[in-house]
């Protein structure tokens, strides 16, 4: 949708090794001393991977790059597969029309409003501010 050089050979393969890697990193996370007894050389995995939200944001990470290494490691998709219909033309795109005429009416404000919150809890919750397992 954002980059036409996508294709499904790329998709597909961040979609089933993202499940496997997601998997992988809970099971290391939650048997983490089970797995050390069995195999010593295995490090203890760091305290800010805990939170499930880390954990989201390195696998989509490892989704993206997966799905561009995959994706252009294979044969781009059909010129009939890529149209203005299904991906976006940002050439074409008049995205600062009609978004609001004075600050607090704008899209733009309220959008990153939005984004600066959703960082804020990412970093609050992540185990940055409030260290896991620290007293109450």
């Amino acid at each position: 949708i954002l980059w036409k050089r996508i294709n499904a050979k790329g998709a597909i393969a961040a979609v089933f090794l993202g499940f496997l890697f997601g998997i992988a990193m809970k099971a290391y996370i939650q048997f983490g001393p089970a797995i050390r007894e069995a195999l010593p050389a295995v490090p203890p995995h760091p305290l800010w991977l805990e939170p499930y939200s880390n954990q989201s944001a390195i696998n989509w990470a490892f989704c993206v790059v997966v799905c561009t290494v995959v994706s252009l490691a294979s044969a781009p998709p059909r010129p009939e597969q890529v149209t203005d219909l299904l991906t976006f033309n940002w050439r074409k795109m008049n995205i600062f029309s009609g978004l609001g005429d004075h600050w607090y009416t704008s899209v733009v404000t309220w959008w990153l409003l939005f984004v600066l919150t959703i960082i804020a809890l990412l970093v609050v919750f992540s185990g940055f501010v409030i260290p896991p397992g620290a007293p109450p």
